[in-house]
């Protein structure tokens, strides 16, 4: 019984020491851009509302809306134009949000940057 509550507390601490994610729902109704170093260009806006519609802006196209869903609380998904983006969650805080999309061919690395009123 000790050693089933010991490993369970290493499996534990060990998960909470890599976590990169302060809390799941940080990133729904905050207004992001997409950072220099993302494998899009920066300068895009997202914005994912609590509805499951996620706004998405570009310095070079129009702008679009597709949906999200929540699919762990380190992973979501993303529609857009009918295409579904299975997306994890790399990073999550305050000020930064890092996500990882499954595209057809590579996976997307994007960073985000909170924009604040400020």
């Amino acid at each position: 019984m000790r050693r089933i509550a010991a490993a369970t507390l290493i499996l534990l601490a060990s998960a909470c020491a890599t976590s990169n994610i302060s809390r799941p729902d940080a990133y729904i109704n905050r207004v992001w851009r997409v950072a220099a170093g993302s494998d899009i260009p920066a300068g895009a806006y997202y914005v994912f509302l609590a509805e499951g519609d996620v706004l998405i802006t570009s310095p070079t196209g129009t702008p679009s809306l597709g949906r999200w869903r929540p699919s762990t609380n380190s992973s979501l998904d993303i529609f857009e134009e009918g295409q579904r983006y299975r997306t994890r969650i790399v990073e999550l805080n305050d000020r930064t949000f890092v996500i990882e999309m499954e595209n057809p061919g590579a996976t997307t690395r994007i960073v985000f940057e909170r924009v604040t009123g400020r």
